[in-house]
């Protein structure tokens, strides 16, 4: 055994690691029956032991040789990357070769240090073929590189005392193995790397899906949107194409990008079938770009066949709610049922097939979760303190950590005063009313997600500074974990109040 810690800590703190396992795993697994509850105890309990199993560090353990030479390697890159004469005026071969011969002369015994050159092999030098040596091979392979060093020592039964790495660049060239660095940890060497030369941009055009899974139904048109990007191009008119699984092109458009910047292209889909089907969004690659592989992204459409079930609940009924009720009836993919509170005992329910309203008495939201599960979207309006109660509560919060259920709070904040119970699924702490009128500006967060680009307008859009000031917002005290702001707003009369988030996204369980 070679203990990674003292073996008494070890042990201690590791039999503690299992019990709090064991009693862990026994407590979740509550809602199993007692025989998968065993079996997932027993599971956890094994999977811990053999961890501490792995932290004594069996094996055969054997002290290197003490017989033998004794050095340090330098390698240097000699690339031909490393012809480019950025480094006062010189280039980054020639002051790589000049600093390290520099500090050579300057040892006591300049025969400890070996020298090696590598581009997509390791190369054994001595000063003079050092000095003559040019930067013309091929790409870098610091990996295979650094193992053929580690190679070569081993079956000359010399010493390695430690590697120094002058190079200007990272890995390029495919390697046979890449456990370079556990190697050179598991023989305690020293690595020191030694950056040489500037920042190059290279010319390329990229193109990266906002959304890589897109949800629709039969009947839709689906718009499928990517993030384009010149870098270093000059300004370019490129194709951007839609291709399917077999490679036909379905659409293509053309699109001007200047230099050094970035734009949002959206192609569209015709109906289709239900089913999953991926695609490729791809921009025609360019001549002079330094790599093709960013040019295609793969972007998956699964095209429902069943619709979409919302349930909207609003106790405090608002006019706003009305056009929005409205408009998730107009999808032809979704079936909505609304609730709404009138009076103290009178609730009305509205189904999207019959379209009229019927009085309700007794349960006005689903008792259990296999009801709550009929629904893909709760949707609460204003007043929810006359609907939810703490037992409805904790429903919704299985409903949303442990089957994927979807919450939409569409009136900001739902209640009145505080609503400790509801604040756990909620993905903000509520402050003050704003008292003043607030404009909303999307995020870079909400165009990450693909809610702007594709869905909605792009962040840059005119269309936002064009749209009414929102009223009657709050202010957010603080966020969740995990939340995300996807829209934000700025007050148009207050002076120096920070964006207001305005739009939250945020995931539960």
């Amino acid at each position: 055994m070679n203990p990674l810690w003292r073996v008494d800590y070890l042990l201690f703190w590791g039999g503690a690691l299992i019990l709090i396992g064991a009693v862990m795993a026994w407590l979740s697994a509550r809602r199993l029956a007692r025989s998968f509850r065993i079996a997932v105890l027993f599971l956890r309990v094994l999977a811990l032991s053999v961890l501490l199993v792995i932290a004594l560090n069996p094996g055969h353990w054997m002290s290197p040789p003490e017989a033998g030479s004794s050095a340090c390697a330098v390698l240097v890159d000699r690339s031909g990357s490393m012809a480019v004469e950025d480094v006062d005026g010189r280039s980054r071969l020639d002051a790589a070769r000049e600093a390290v011969l520099d500090a050579r002369d300057a040892l006591a015994d300049p025969d400890q240090i070996e020298l090696f050159s590598f581009s997509d092999n390791l190369k054994r030098d001595d000063v003079s073929t050092l000095r003559d040596a040019v930067a013309a091979g091929g790409p870098t392979d610091i990996l295979g590189a650094g193992s053929a060093l580690l190679n070569r020592f081993t079956e000359l039964d010399s010493r390695l005392l430690g590697m120094v790495l002058v190079s200007d660049g990272r890995q390029v060239a495919a390697a046979a193995r890449d456990d370079l660095a556990m190697r050179i940890r598991s023989m305690g060497l020293p690595l020191v790397c030694v950056p040489v030369g500037g920042a190059v941009e290279q010319p390329d055009l990229s193109v990266r899906a906002l959304r890589r899974l897109i949800i629709s139904f039969g009947d839709q048109r689906v718009r499928v949107s990517g993030m384009l990007s010149n870098r270093a191009m000059g300004e370019v008119r490129v194709a951007v194409r839609l291709m399917d699984e077999s490679g036909a092109e379905i659409t293509t458009a053309k699109v001007t990008l200047p230099e050094n910047s970035e734009r949002v292209v959206t192609l569209e889909l015709p109906s289709r079938d239900p089913g999953y089907k991926e695609y490729d969004l791809e921009v025609v690659p360019w001549e002079g770009e330094s790599s093709i592989l960013n040019n295609s992204t793969r972007v998956a459409v699964a095209t429902l066949e069943n619709r979409m079930r919302v349930l909207l609940v609003e106790g405090t009924p608002y006019w706003d709610s009305k056009f929005l009720v409205q408009l998730l009836r107009s999808q032809k993919g979704m079936q909505v049922t609304s609730v709404y509170r009138l009076s103290a005992d009178r609730f009305f329910r509205v189904e999207t097939v019959t379209s009229e309203a019927q009085q309700i008495e007794g349960e006005v939201f689903p008792s259990t979760l296999e009801e709550l599960q009929e629904y893909d979207v709760v949707v609460f309006g204003k007043g929810v303190e006359y609907v939810l109660t703490p037992a409805r509560i904790q429903l919704l919060r299985t409903y949303l950590s442990d089957h994927g259920g979807c919450v939409l709070f569409a009136r900001g904040k739902p209640y009145v005063g505080a609503f400790e119970e509801l604040e756990a699924i909620e993905p903000v702490v509520w402050g003050a009313g704003l008292g003043s009128e607030v404009r909303a500006l999307p995020t870079e967060v909400g165009r990450d997600v693909g809610l702007f680009g594709s869905m909605l307008p792009d962040v840059n859009d005119a269309v936002w500074q064009t749209l009414p000031p929102m009223r009657g917002s709050h202010q957010v005290a603080s966020l969740h974990g995990f939340a995300q702001v996807l829209l934000s707003g700025r007050s148009t009369t207050a002076s120096g109040l920070k964006d207001l988030p305005v739009l939250i996204g945020r995931r539960v369980g």
